[in-house]
């Protein structure tokens, strides 16, 4: 049977985000709601740390997206919902 333990903390609370593993083991998590505004901004996690860290994100926010780990180490971030449905594509590069 498994078992939750705390962890770090993320520096924006939110919601309805996603989360995805990229290839060194750290995972991104992207966007999400806080319950009052979409965030644009995006955290690294690094489970050998327990630490979240802010990375770049896209000048507009977003929730409700597809975040897709490509070959070359990328995301692809698609659709979503900011006041209306969208309909762009961004890539994150770690680099």
């Amino acid at each position: 049977t498994g078992h939750f333990t705390a962890t770090g903390s993320m520096a924006d609370a939110r919601q309805i985000h996603v989360a995805t593993l990229l290839d060194d083991g750290k995972v991104l998590i992207s966007g999400g709601w806080s319950g009052t505004a979409v965030r644009a901004s995006f955290e690294r996690y690094d489970p050998s740390t327990g630490l979240f860290t802010s990375v770049s994100g896209p000048a507009a926010g977003y929730h409700s997206h597809i975040a897709i780990l490509l070959n070359d180490g990328t995301v692809l971030i698609v659709g979503g919902y900011n006041g209306a449905p969208l309909t762009g594509a961004v890539i994150w590069d770690k680099d």
